[in-house]
């Protein structure tokens, strides 16, 4: 899993998980500012699963125990929070990754052998996926990544591969 985002003026954002919180650091790793603490309460943290910051510089944390995706701004404040335990749309079960692409956040669930996809204010836009070996299918989705082209790549763990499609084609 990913421990490490950067913003759009080169600042660094560690996920520390020994003392469940985030640390922001300037683009000569000079320390700037840390959040979070441990606790089920909002802004707060069980275990610290993934980071990504999205164009608006808004910074997404993942807590696996929490099943919750948490949203800050670059000055560590709490702006909102989603997600929950559950099987339903928007739910997770074992929350694993998450990257901002160019329709939203894409949060892979190796419980659920899916990724869903929601909106910046956290909004459930759909999901792709489900256990299998076929294409579009997943046996514990762990990595997500784009590239230049907005093409998303998954890592599907124990189907060994990397499954690669434009954004446009997997929304349902």
């Amino acid at each position: 899993t990913m421990g490490l985002a950067f913003d759009s003026l080169g600042n660094s954002y560690v996920l520390d998980r020994e003392n469940r919180r985030v640390q922001k650091f300037d683009p000569e790793m000079n320390y700037i500012l840390q959040w979070g603490m441990p606790g089920r309460r909002p802004g707060r943290f069980l275990s610290l699963e993934a980071i990504c910051i999205d164009a608006q510089d808004d910074v997404y944390v993942l807590d696996k125990v929490r099943r919750r995706v948490s949203v800050f701004s670059g000055e560590g404040r709490l702006l909102r929070e989603f997600g929950g335990r559950g099987i339903g749309r928007g739910d997770f079960l074992i929350p694993s990754a998450l990257a901002a692409g160019p329709l939203g956040i894409y949060v892979s669930d190796k419980g659920r052998d899916d990724i869903q996809l929601f909106d910046r204010k956290g909004e459930y836009l759909g999901a792709f996926g489900g256990f299998g070996a076929g294409e579009g299918e997943f046996n514990d989705p762990r990595g997500i990544a784009f590239d230049s082209r907005g093409h998303i790549y998954i890592v599907d763990t124990h189907n060994y591969r990397v499954q690669e499609w434009a954004y446009r084609d997997f929304v349902q």
